[in-house]
């Protein structure tokens, strides 16, 4: 049925539009007979819920649409005007390109640097319940999609959509940063123990 789509852009419409050395073919694969085509039902449940490919993407493509305009119907909301406008702020500054950056070598420099981001992020005062009901990995793909966004792409967005990129962004990378301390605070404390070891056997 998808090859004969393919080829004619549509589906048959009885037996007798499937070439024969298809029906043989494809009987051989399935150790039928071939008669056995010649006895489908056309009027059939099976046969009416074929959809052209097309269809079903577009009907794909509406249901995640819709989804994501209720997921942002309530997180906007959450967010409160106060903490909304916060984020319009945030995301025109140069602070959003730097939250994106992965923190780089460890060092005093660095860690001063995340603590200033993990500060920025912080004083956001995103909801606590911001999003409540809403799994990780939802969060997460918004997150992701945040991060790959441009800033004119960030721009042009719908309000709703740009306010919870940047929320989902900002929500998660405030638990990545403050992970990252502690990796760097760590790094940093065998740094200086290393170099004072060095310095010892030196003398």
């Amino acid at each position: 049925m998808l090859k004969f789509f393919e080829l004619e852009a549509r589906f048959p419409h009885n037996a007798s539009e499937v070439p024969a050395p298809a029906v043989d073919y494809v009987a051989e694969q399935v150790k039928v007979h071939p008669g056995e085509f010649a006895h489908h039902d056309w009027n059939g449940r099976a046969i009416e819920r074929l959809e052209p490919p097309g269809r079903i993407e577009r009907i794909i493509g509406a249901a995640t649409a819709a989804f994501e305009q209720r997921f942002c119907d309530r997180t906007v909301p959450r967010l409160g005007e106060h903490c909304a406008e916060r984020l319009e702020d945030f995301a025109e500054r140069q602070l959003l390109a730097e939250l994106k950056a992965d923190p780089g070598q460890v060092g005093l420099e660095t860690l001063l640097r995340e603590i200033d981001k993990l500060n920025a992020i912080r004083s956001l005062r995103l909801p606590p319940d911001l999003f409540a009901g809403a799994s990780e990995k939802l969060v997460e793909a918004w997150r992701a999609r945040a991060a790959r966004s441009y800033p004119s792409d960030l721009c042009t967005a719908p309000r709703p959509v740009r306010l919870t990129l940047l929320a989902a962004l900002c929500r998660v990378r405030s638990a990545e940063i403050a992970d990252a301390l502690v990796d760097l605070l760590i790094g940093l404390v065998h740094k200086i123990n290393a170099r004072a070891d060095r310095r010892v056997d030196g003398s």
